[in-house]
């Protein structure tokens, strides 16, 4: 595994895309690519959260289907984040520039 390598993986680990940053971004585009889409997918993740930590606050008065919906929306959240992360992940070893599926049109870095 390259250095490249290296840093794109940590781009699709959450908050570890900042330790992406480390690496010759302004140079090297795929390193740029990935970087960009993993600092995407890291703020997809805490919205992810965040709109199923809410939404189970607005349905757990209701006693248990509440809490099942709650414990099913962040666990889909979290299923969300892994497959999201593993897709990304993938295609730096397999050295493919393709963008995540739903989120990947958004471009940060320039």
């Amino acid at each position: 595994m390259t250095e490249i390598e290296l840093y794109s993986c940590f781009a699709y680990l959450g908050p570890f895309w900042i330790a992406g940053m480390l690496g010759d971004r302004k140079r090297n585009k795929l390193l740029r690519f990935h970087l960009n889409q993993g600092i995407v997918l890291f703020i997809s993740e805490v919205i992810a959260v965040l709109l199923a930590w809410l939404a189970g606050k607005a349905v757990s008065s209701i006693p248990i289907a509440g809490k099942v919906l709650s414990a099913v929306l962040i666990a889909a959240a979290l299923a969300y984040i892994i497959a999201m992360s593993a897709v990304g992940m993938s295609r730096v070893l397999q050295g493919e520039v393709k963008r995540l599926p739903l989120i990947g049109w958004v471009n940060i870095l320039k």
